[in-house]
This record gives C-alpha cells, sequence and structure tokens, in this order.
C-alpha cells in the first residue's frame, strides 16, 4: 500500500506519541515505588496515589477533551501538552514530600489527553479509513515497544544514581518523543489541513462499509453504544487485574526477580505485536472476527494465570495478554468508527475512553481484593475466564442494532 507524505508522518507522530505518553511517561512508573518510599520514609499505599490521581483526573477531563480534539487548533495544544507533561516527570525528581508529588500528578492528568492514545485515535480516525485498523496498531503499539526499552534503561540508572536520576531520564526521553509527534502533527494539521471527503481511503469494503452517521446522543440510545463500552470496561478490567498482581503472584509462586523481569520485558514487546495483529486482522476479516479473537485470548489470558505454576504456561500468557489487551485500544477504537462513523467520533470515543481507564482501576483494585479475602489470585483468575465469555456476549450483542449500522 502507498500512503501519502502526510499520512506518513502522522504514522511516525501516532508511534512517538503512543510510546513517549502511555509507554515511557505511564508505563515506567511503577518502577519508581520501592526505591522512593524507601529513600524518602513513605508508606507504599500513601504514595501510589500518586499514579492514581494522574488516571482520575485525566479520566474526568476525557469529556472535555472530547471536544477539543475538534477545534483545527488542537494540535497547538498538544504540542504544549507534550512540554508540560514531560517537564511534570522531570519535576517528581525535586520532590520530597507527598503533596508535591500529589500536585505535579494533578497537573500531569489535566494535561495528559493532549497526547494521549484518545489524542492519536482521534487524529488517525481523520486521516484512515480501509487501513485504519493496521495504522492505528501500529501507532498504538509505541507504547509497548518504547515501555520495554525505558524500563530495560531506568532500572539501571535508578540503581546505579537514584531514582530522582530516574524520573529525569524518563521526563527527558518523554520529551524528546511527545515533542517530536506534536510537531509532526503540527506540520500535517496546523494549517487547517484535512484529507478530502472522496479520498480513495475512505471507500471502504463491503464488509467493514458501515451505515449513516451518528451524533453521540443517538449512539447514546443504542444498544450497540453500551454493548461496546461495557466490553471495555470488563476487557480493561481483566487485562489489567492480571498485569499489575503478576509480579506478586509470580513471587508467591517462587519465580525468581530475573524471570519476572524478563517476563516483563516480553509481555510488552508482545503488547505490541498483539496491537498490529489486531489491527491487521481488523482491516482483513471485519469486526467479528476481531471480537472472537478478543474472547478467546481473554479466556486463554485467565487459563494461563491458573497453570503459571508450570512456567511453559508463561508462553501461553505472553501471547494471550497481547491480544487481549489490544482490545481496549486497537478494537474499541476501531469499533467506534465502524458502528457511528466520523462524524461524531472524537465525543463518542472520549466515553468508551472514559470506561476503559475506569477498567484500569477497577482492575488495580480487584486482585489485592480478592488475595485478601482468599489468601491467594486464584479465584480472581477463575473469575477470568467467566469475564471473558462475558465480554464475547456483549460484544456480539453490540452488532445486532438496526438502528446504527451494519457489523
Amino acid at each position: 500500500m502507498k500512503f501519502s507524505k502526510e499520512r506518513k508522518r502522522l504514522i511516525l507522530a501516532g508511534l512517538l506519541l503512543c510510546g513517549g505518553g502511555q509507554g515511557i511517561l505511564i508505563n515506567t512508573l511503577s518502577v519508581f515505588v520501592k526505591p522512593v518510599t524507601e529513600a524518602l520514609g513513605f508508606a507504599r499505599g500513601p504514595f501510589a496515589l500518586y499514579a492514581s490521581l494522574i488516571s482520575l483526573v485525566s479520566v474526568a477531563m476525557l469529556p472535555l477533551y472530547g471536544e477539543l480534539y475538534r477545534k483545527p487548533w488542537f494540535p497547538r495544544l498538544m504540542l504544549t501538552s507534550a512540554v508540560v507533561c514531560s517537564l511534570t516527570l522531570f519535576g517528581y525528581s525535586f520532590c520530597g514530600t507527598l503533596p508535591a508529588f500529589y500536585i505535579l500528578s494533578v497537573i500531569l492528568g489535566l494535561f495528559f489527553h493532549g497526547t494521549s492514545i484518545t489524542a492519536v485515535a482521534n487524529v488517525l480516525n481523520r486521516w484512515f479509513g480501509r487501513n485504519k485498523g493496521m495504522v492505528t496498531g501500529i501507532c498504538f503499539s509505541g507504547s509497548g515497544v518504547f515501555a520495554a526499552v525505558m524500563l530495560r534503561l531506568a532500572n539501571p540508572v535508578i540503581q546505579r544514581f537514584g531514582w530522582a536520576w530516574g524520573y529525569r531520564l524518563v521526563g527527558l526521553s518523554g520529551l524528546v518523543l511527545l515533542t517530536s509527534g506534536a510537531l509532526l502533527v503540527c506540520r500535517v494539521e496546523g494549517g487547517g489541513c484535512l484529507p478530502p471527503a472522496d479520498d480513495p481511503e475512505f471507500q471502504l469494503s463491503a464488509q467493514n462499509r458501515a451505515g449513516p452517521e451518528l451524533t453521540r446522543g443517538q449512539a447514546l440510545r443504542t444498544l450497540s453504544f453500551w454493548g461496546l463500552l461495557l466490553g471495555a470496561f470488563l476487557i480493561s478490567t481483566g487485562v489489567q487485574a492480571g498485569g499489575s498482581s503478576i509480579p506478586a503472584y509470580l513471587s508467591d509462586l517462587g519465580y525468581s526477580p530475573d524471570f519476572q523481569g524478563q517476563l516483563a520485558s516480553v509481555s510488552m514487546l508482545s503488547l505490541a505485536a498483539g496491537k498490529i495483529l489486531m489491527g491487521k486482522l481488523l482491516d482483513r476479516a471485519g469486526i467479528r472476527t476481531g471480537f472472537a479473537c478478543i474472547t478467546a485470548a481473554l479466556m486463554g489470558y485467565g487459563a494461563s494465570l491458573i497453570l503459571m505454576r508450570n512456567s511453559a504456561s508463561a508462553v501461553f500468557y505472553v501471547v494471550c495478554y497481547g491480544i487481549a489487551a489490544s482490545g481496549s485500544t486497537v478494537l474499541v477504537s476501531y469499533s467506534v468508527a465502524t458502528y457511528f462513523g466520523r462524524r461524531d467520533y472524537s465525543r463518542i470515543y472520549a466515553l468508551t475512553s472514559i470506561a476503559v481507564n475506569l477498567g484500569v482501576a477497577a482492575g488495580n483494585w480487584l486482585p489485592g481484593e480478592i488475595f485478601d479475602l482468599f489468601g491467594t489470585y486464584l479465584p480472581g483468575w477463575y473469575a477470568l475466564l467467566l469475564l471473558g465469555a462475558l465480554v464475547g456476549v456483549l460484544l456480539f450483542l453490540s452488532c445486532h442494532d438496526d438502528r446504527r449500522r451494519r457489523c
């Protein structure tokens, strides 16, 4: 396939933005918990709240960003957000009290969706149609690839020079990637340049051709929207539940820290590969096939965790994790565009993004509650099997609503 130079620049921009934002600034926060709390004498619970504040504030901002994504001057706001978010991570290196961490987290949450995966999805929606799934997967994969690289770099820096230099490394790396990506978007869209409506990229194949374009209000009155919304929430809950507790679970099973670190890095790479493969699958085989793959992957994800006493199950875990995680990102983004069209995409996708973020919060919280109640994570992994089946039911139900578009 051949893309125009504008589209090639936007693909590179999306890769850099997803890698610098979600990949580097957010996915590396967990490595600072132990060194910061030990050095400054904080309890882990209160310190962990600084990461939760980022999520809570950014979720609250999503409805506003759903409106801002439609503005012609948004690329300039994206560049501003890139600088603010990166400098916030750099600023953590100078914090010595919990309130200081909290204040910077609120600032990061306010600006995060200016450069987040949600922002990238809105840019891609304006420029891609026939190849949107594959391009979205490529761009979103940046979060996994750059996170894997940064995790390998940040740990040695923290161990040798201290946690403050770790934050500085993360902040400056994010600044380079995010500003580069934002500048590319400004170069393409800054002058109001958009592809024409009759662009060949928007001439969809028969299996992906949709019905009438819907507004947010019309979408809210459809079974498709609510099925997709609940499905997105449950997918992100299940994926995050396993991902957030896998280090403690592996430790309980007697695996070494080296094994845990290797599995974490490989999982990030699997995350990237899963997004690309899911995007390609959606373009070629359609949404129903994507729904089936996500359902199977979630159930396999739960089964792999149940069988994790056998180290060979780690391979099964990595594969299922990569595919399942693409459900709350690539699949949801693609489904919103297919179900409801491009007319009000930014505002509808902002609502599904809220569900995804709330699912992440629930996934961080539930495993600990299950462990405290039962003394083991296993009941939660069995629940993942049922959750996978429920997700499948919700997603396929969302395909059967004559009030919107053909699946």
